[in-house]
């Protein structure tokens, strides 16, 4: 599980395997852009001391819904608070000839086999 952690300039991250992908979730990149900060540009986030989990998406933005995305169960966690990456990172390759590829996604209803398969380049 060390692998998965990762040091970034504010702390490190732990993520998971996933569908044979290395995943981080819900990473802040900015303060919530809520009061004095709302419609400003982003603000860098808090530090932070010891192990970040980033092992849970964080929430969607706000937006209006006229009707429920198929195979959506239930409605997305919302918040203005959602300025947060999801980050998927190739686990061992099973084809060689297939160069590295990074995923990143904004909200956590975009499917994680759909990504990975649109993001491998053959070499």
């Amino acid at each position: 599980m060390r692998e998965l952690q990762v040091q970034t300039k504010y702390g490190t991250v732990q993520g998971e395997l996933l569908h044979g992908a290395s995943v981080w979730k819900g990473i802040s990149y900015a303060k919530p852009p809520v009061g004095e900060l709302r419609f400003k540009a982003p603000v860098q986030p808090e530090s932070w001391d010891g192990i970040k989990q980033a092992t849970q998406f964080g929430p969607e933005n706000i937006q209006p819904r006229n009707h429920q995305p198929e195979g959506l169960t239930e409605l997305p966690n919302e918040s203005e608070d959602s300025l947060y990456l999801n980050i998927w990172a190739p686990g061992k390759r099973k084809h060689p000839n297939y160069r590295s590829w990074f995923g990143f996604t904004a909200a956590p209803s975009y499917p994680v086999r759909a990504a990975s398969r649109c993001m491998m380049v053959h070499s």
